[in-house]
């Protein structure tokens, strides 16, 4: 595994969860239904970022993506 492929897993792992915390505040304020979905597929970013993050310290546990998957996904993202 490449320290390109730990760096942009563990990235997409913690930038989703700042997003995340930051618009589930904003639900919590405004009680949007648009924002609930917006929340809820951060929420989404998350878990799978999770679950790559765990991988990397686990073998056997979680799931593989590319690298470069990975990427479009931390891409998309921002």
């Amino acid at each position: 595994m490449s320290n390109a492929e730990i760096f942009f897993k563990v990235g997409l792992m913690g930038f989703s969860l700042i997003l995340f915390a930051i618009s589930a505040i904003s639900w919590k304020r405004i009680r949007s239904q648009r924002l609930l979905f917006v929340t809820l597929a951060f929420c989404l970013f998350f878990i799978k970022g999770l679950i790559l993050t765990v991988g990397i310290f686990m073998d056997g546990v979680g799931f593989e993506m590319s690298t470069e998957a990975i990427m479009l996904d931390f891409a998309i993202l921002i």
